[in-house]
C-alpha cells in the first residue's frame, strides 16, 4: 500500500511540477539592449549621484530577416528612458517604476560609462553587474567621451537596431585586429589579476555617428589616461594579438610603401640581476605589400624588402617604447608583464609589490618583420 501511495505522490509531482509554470512571454518583458551610466551632479535630485539611460526594445518592433538593414525615418524599434539614483541599483529601480513590465538584461549588448565616471572609479557601479545573473559576461563595456547617454540616443543610418550596429562594429574591429578584445568578463578578470590592469574601448558618439578614439587605460578601477588608435595598434603589438589587418605606410628615399600586417607573435623573457628586473620582448610580424607609391623597385632588388622590413621594425619599436613609457609613467601594467612574472617567477613575485616595481623595470623591445607577399609589381 505504501508503495502505491508513493507512486501516486511521485506521479502527481511529475504531473504538476513540470511545464511552463514560470514562463514569461517576450511581450511581458522590458528588454534593455543598451544602457549608460553618467554622473547626475547638477542635473537631478540633490541626493542622486548617478543617471541611467536605457534603450528598451519595443515588443514586436525588432525587424527580422532582411528587413533589419536601414535606419532613416522609419519608426524606431526602441524607446529611450532615463532615471537617477544614489547607486546603479537604485537608478535602475527608479527606472523600473516608469515601465509596465519587468526589466530584462538577458539581451543587453552594450553598457556605456562616461569618462568622468570612469575617472572617479568604476567599482561602485560594477557590483550590480556581477550579481545580476541576466548580465552576460560577453557584452561590451565601453567608455564614452562626454555624456554616455549619447550612446543610448545613437541611431545609425545603416541599421534599424542601434545595438546590432554597435556590436557588429566592435566585433569586426576585434576580428581584424584593430581593437582590443575586452568584454565585460575580461574586464572583471583583469581587475582580479594582480599583474595586469584593464583597458576598455574609448569612443565618442553623436546622434548619428560613432568614432573610436582608442582605449581607456585604467589603474585598478580608475581611468588614468587613454591611448589613441595609433597607440592602440602599438599596444596590440605588445600584447601579441595574433590577428591583424592594420596598414602602415613606410617612407623610403624614392617613395613610400603601404604594408598590411597579417599576423603577430610575441615572446617574453626576463632576468633578475642584483634584485633588478629586466624584460626582453620579441615581436614577430608578418606583412604583405598592398601599395607602392613613387619609384620603388621591389621586384628588381631583393635588398629593398629587407630595408622596408627594417623601417617597419624601427617604427614598431618606437611606438611600443612610447606606449610602455606612458604606462610606466601612469604606473599601470596593461600589457600584462606582471602576469608573466607571476607565472614564471612565483618566488620573486611573492616578495615584491608590482605596483612599486613596474615603473622601474627595464623593458627591451625587439621587433622582427617578415614580408611575405609583394603582389603585382608591373615589372618594376
Amino acid at each position: 500500500m505504501k508503495r502505491v501511495i508513493s507512486l501516486l505522490v511521485l506521479g502527481a509531482t511529475l504531473l504538476f511540477g513540470t511545464g511552463c509554470w514560470d514562463r514569461r512571454e517576450i511581450e511581458e518583458r522590458s528588454t534593455i539592449l543598451v544602457f549608460s551610466l553618467d554622473s547626475a551632479k547638477g542635473i537631478a535630485v540633490p541626493d542622486d549621484t548617478l543617471a541611467v539611460s536605457a534603450q528598451v526594445a519595443i515588443p514586436g518592433g525588432i525587424p527580422l530577416g532582411g528587413s533589419s538593414a536601414g535606419g532613416g525615418t522609419e519608426k524606431s524599434p526602441v524607446s529611450i528612458y532615463s532615471s537617477t539614483g544614489r547607486s546603479s541599483r537604485e537608478a535602475l529601480s527608479n527606472l523600473q517604476k516608469r515601465l509596465n513590465q519587468k526589466l530584462f538584461f538577458g539581451h543587453t549588448r552594450v553598457i556605456g560609462v562616461s569618462d568622468e565616471l570612469a575617472k572617479d572609479g568604476l567599482e561602485p557601479h560594477m557590483d550590480i553587474l556581477r550579481r545580476n545573473p541576466e548580465i552576460r559576461r560577453l557584452l561590451w563595456l565601453v567608455v564614452v567621451k562626454g555624456d554616455a547617454a549619447n550612446l543610448v540616443k545613437f541611431r545609425p543610418q545603416l541599421e534599424q537596431v542601434p545595438a546590432f550596429y554597435l556590436t557588429t562594429l566592435f566585433e569586426n574591429d576585434v576580428r581584424t585586429g584593430r581593437m582590443s578584445n575586452v568584454y565585460l568578463g575580461e574586464y572583471f578578470i583583469r581587475r582580479s589579476n594582480g599583474g595586469q590592469d584593464p583597458v576598455l574601448p574609448y569612443i565618442e558618439v553623436t546622434e548619428s555617428d560613432i568614432k573610436r578614439l582608442g582605449v581607456a587605460v585604467f589603474q585598478d578601477d580608475r581611468m588614468v589616461g587613454s591611448l589613441s588608435t595609433e597607440e592602440d595598434w602599438a599596444f596590440l603589438q605588445a600584447r601579441g594579438t595574433p590577428t591583424a589587418s592594420e596598414e602602415q605606410r613606410i617612407e623610403m628615399p624614392t617613395g613610400s610603401v603601404v604594408l598590411q600586417v597579417i599576423t603577430r607573435r610575441r615572446k617574453i623573457t626576463h632576468e633578475w640581476q642584483d634584485g633588478e628586473l629586466s624584460i626582453h620582448m620579441r615581436i614577430t610580424l608578418e606583412a604583405n605589400v598592398v601599395e607602392t607609391l613613387g619609384d620603388i623597385h621591389i621586384g628588381n632588388d631583393p635588398n629593398v624588402l629587407t630595408q622596408i622590413g627594417d623601417r617597419l621594425a624601427e617604427s614598431v619599436k618606437r611606438n611600443i617604447d612610447a606606449v610602455i613609457k606612458k604606462t610606466q609613467d601612469w604606473n599601470t601594467d596593461i600589457v600584462g608583464f606582471g602576469e608573466y612574472i607571476r607565472a614564471f617567477s612565483p618566488r620573486e613575485w611573492q616578495s615584491i609589490n608590482w605596483r612599486e616595481v613596474y615603473p622601474t623595470v627595464t623593458i627591451e623591445v625587439e621587433p622582427q618583420v617578415f614580408i611575405r607577399r609583394v603582389g603585382m609589381t608591373s615589372g618594376r
